[in-house]
């Protein structure tokens, strides 16, 4: 097959992350349930959810898991690796091999502020979002206190 000039690409191209207009790119470690058992890919649409400590009001100190982010889109996806993680100690101790893999989302300043902070200070689970999904930026999310309501 002849190969032609324009298949070699302009000096300095790269291969580059197709970033939307107005977003950034930014790149989360998550395990295999947190990212729905490896099924997100790039263009999938995710809805973020984060568990964590209730920072103030009647149920601070409490664990609740909310709605972060509504829909999200993902730009890639990297290889799934083994990550040694060890609970208990002593004799007690149990070290298992928990699958993880980074995901590249496009988020604008707003969204990217939430995801960091929220990484840094809970567990992130996402849920994959169909042509129909729906998901209530309203919810008052889920605390042991209301998980049977």
């Amino acid at each position: 097959e002849p190969i032609l000039a324009g298949q070699f690409g302009q000096p300095g191209q790269s291969n580059a992350l197709p970033i939307p207009a107005g977003k950034l790119a930014a790149s989360f470690q998550l395990d295999d349930p947190a990212r729905v058992a490896g099924f997100v890919g790039p263009g999938s649409r995710v809805a973020v959810f984060l568990t964590s400590a209730e920072a103030a009001g009647v149920n601070q100190g409490t664990q609740s898991t909310r709605l972060l982010l509504p829909e999200i889109e993902v730009i890639a996806a990297g290889q799934t690796t083994l990550v040694a993680t060890t609970t208990g100690s002593g004799e007690e101790a149990q070290t298992e091999q928990i699958p993880k893999a980074i995901l590249t989302l496009a988020l604008d300043q707003t969204e990217l502020q939430k995801m960091v902070y929220a990484s840094k200070n809970g567990s992130l689970y996402f849920g994959l979002l169909g042509e129909d999904s729906e998901v209530n930026d309203n919810d008052a999310g889920v605390t042991a206190r209301n998980l049977f309501d």
